[in-house]
């Protein structure tokens, strides 16, 4: 594989990035769910409602998802880190 290299720390500062949105998008999902409906019309309110439950949803969805990234990225950068001091080891015991 000429040319293939893998930069463990390019890896841990992507999931860095995507735990920061997963955290950024619970915030917000939060912020939605504690927003007032008390200033609509009684005819509104069930939209407004809706519309509030709906959207912290989505942003929860989109939290687990960016989470979900962070640790695979994570996850990658150890297993390779892992496999290059393995190799490291393994040369060194023919030296």
């Amino acid at each position: 594989m000429d040319g293939y290299t893998v930069r463990t720390e390019t890896l841990s500062a992507a999931a860095d990035t995507w735990d920061e949105q997963a955290q950024v998008t619970s915030s917000a999902s939060s912020l939605v769910t504690s927003a007032t409906t008390g200033g609509f019309r009684p005819d509104a309110l069930a939209s407004v409602e809706i519309f509030v439950r709906t959207w912290s949803d989505v942003l929860q969805t989109m939290s687990r998802s960016a989470q979900s990234v962070s640790s695979g990225l994570s996850e990658s950068a150890a297993a390779y880190a892992g496999t290059d001091e393995g190799v490291v080891e393994w040369l060194g015991s023919y030296a």
